[in-house]
């Protein structure tokens, strides 16, 4: 989970530079979109790891939870972001949506396939 943590924090770093390159209402829909991204994408992926090391036969389940979960969230910060004007001067609902979807996408891909590590048998050497 330490790659997966310095890659959370290159992810977040440079969409805040991006954001304030960006300013306004684009701006703060990206930084938005990037840290609720990656908050849900960890929490959903620790709790595979969780299932993953105490209950195997459910990583399925697991995984299909954590995507119900930000599709959910997703999409009730999306709605909000669009239809409450106080909402929408802060933050673009387009571009929180657009880095919402880039950091699941970079995040889940590569913290599934580390925690398939922790599933894999090791070799053991015959002394």
């Amino acid at each position: 989970m330490t790659k997966l943590l310095w890659i959370s924090v290159a992810l977040l770093g440079s969409a805040v530079s991006i954001g304030v390159w960006q300013g306004g209402a684009r701006g703060g829909g990206i930084v938005f979109g990037t840290v609720a991204g990656t908050g849900l994408t960890l929490l959903a992926l620790f709790w595979q790891r969780h299932v993953l090391q105490h209950r195997p036969e459910r990583v399925f389940a697991a995984t299909l939870q954590g995507f119900l979960v930000k599709l959910f969230v997703m999409a009730m910060i999306a709605i909000s972001l669009r239809h409450l004007p106080m909402l929408s001067a802060r933050a673009d609902w387009r571009a929180f949506l657009v880095s919402f979807v880039i950091a699941v996408l970079a995040l889940q891909s590569l913290g599934t396939l580390e925690n398939l590590r922790l599933c894999a048998p090791k070799e053991r050497r015959a002394s």
